[in-house]
């Protein structure tokens, strides 16, 4: 039972970290990356 408290408070404080950080709908945001839109271009290509 103690597992499924601590899975409980894990879900919470992960859902908490990407409503925080999923606001802004961004490349860089997705990737958490500052630099996201120049490894796109990179990556992109060779997709």
């Amino acid at each position: 039972m103690a597992a499924a408290v601590n899975g409980g408070e894990e879900r919470e404080v992960q859902k908490s970290y990407w409503m925080e950080h999923s606001v802004e709908l961004t490349l860089e945001a997705m990737m958490l990356d500052s630099m996201a839109s120049h490894l796109d271009k990179q990556d992109t290509p060779e997709v």
